[in-house]
């Protein structure tokens, strides 16, 4: 039966091929070169292909700081596709609108919106671009809660999809605080607690939308861990942890959260601490020289931070025991091209 499917597949594709174009692929359908330039926001895509799969329900954010120099902030991306005989040419100019949205109105002349946005022609396929406005602060309120719809009106080249062509941002006030990918690796000397090299999107945050914290450790220099997908699909709490695995029992591998971290920063970005999010207690780490233990902005839209320690708690051992030991950490930050988030 298999066979005879495979044959009726392959002699519909075999007819199909005389009637499209081929460079060197069967039938023609490896690629298209038909169609045309298609201008969308990929944050609206990402939404709607998890409200469809999950329904988490995300919003799209932009993090900066309030009452920080004026800069230029991130907004959202917006994401190009081009057929393979039809390339952007030049410069793709891109017009977009702004109005407020469900939530406090901005001040007027807050964002700079430019004539056009403008996008180099490029190679491959598709391209994702960062949308970058410039942000005046001065009459922003630091305890407001703003939302902007922003909007691809046009396009000079191609179209814009009319289902991805709109979307509305909350501006969080936050100059660290956003969506990464965390790369996390845990050494146990005794080899017992351990992960390496384990990547998940994840907030740096200071909870206060979603758990709060203790008031030692609540202001804007201390970022708070937050796995959503894990505290999303499960409720629970832990994922506010560094979770590794546990082969404690013989034969067997179940997990374990080892710390609650809540790192702080000092006024160049350096970490010089690290807390329990739930007590707020200093865990009185030892800082090595593995990774450079800091926050790097390059822009508001690209940031790296990295930290690594040794930090001693109790944790299972073999043979069914808990002993106290250190633990070497080390955890690699950036910065989500994707700036959303479920919890807000």
């Amino acid at each position: 039966m298999r066979i005879i499917k495979l044959s009726l597949v392959l002699s519909s594709l075999i007819v199909l091929s005389s009637c499209l174009k081929s460079k060197n692929d069967f039938a023609g359908l490896r690629t298209n070169d038909n169609g045309g330039i298609v201008t969308s926001i990929a944050e609206d895509e990402y939404v709607d292909q998890d409200n469809h799969v999950i329904g988490f329900g995300y919003q799209p954010f932009a993090n900066f700081d309030f009452s920080g120099p004026d800069e230029d902030v991130k907004f959202f991306t917006v994401h190009i596709s081009q057929p393979r005989n039809m390339k952007v040419k030049g410069t793709l100019k891109l017009t977009v609108s702004m109005s407020n949205g469900s939530r406090d109105p901005l001040p007027a002349g807050a964002i700079t919106i430019p004539a056009t946005v403008d996008i180099p022609a490029f190679d491959s396929v598709a391209r994702d671009v960062p949308v970058l406005f410039h942000v005046n602060k001065a009459n922003l309120d630091p305890n407001a809660d703003y939302s902007v719809v922003f909007t691809i009106t046009g396009a000079d080249q191609g179209a814009v999809s009319a289902n991805a062509s709109q979307i509305e941002v909350v501006l969080y006030n936050g100059k660290y605080f956003g969506r990464y990918m965390d790369e996390t690796t845990v050494t146990d000397p005794n080899g017992v607690i351990t992960i390496t090299k384990n990547t998940r999107p994840v907030l740096l945050d200071n909870l206060a939308l979603t758990y709060g914290r203790p008031s030692s450790i609540d202001d804007q220099s201390f970022l708070s861990f937050i796995d959503e997908y894990y505290v999303g699909l499960s409720g629970s709490s832990r994922g506010l942890s560094l979770i590794v695995n546990n082969l404690s029992s013989a034969g067997k591998v179940s997990t374990y959260s080892l710390i609650y971290p809540t790192y702080h920063l000092d006024a160049s970005g350096k970490v010089d601490g690290v807390y329990d999010t739930r007590t707020g207690n200093n865990l009185n780490v030892t800082f090595t020289n593995d990774l450079s233990n800091k926050m790097v902005i390059n822009n508001n839209g690209s940031r790296t931070f990295e930290v690594s320690y040794n930090v001693t708690v109790n944790a299972p051992d073999k043979n069914g025991t808990t002993t106290s030991r250190a633990f070497n950490v080390q955890e690699k930050y950036t910065y989500h091209p994707i700036q959303v988030r479920i919890f807000y």
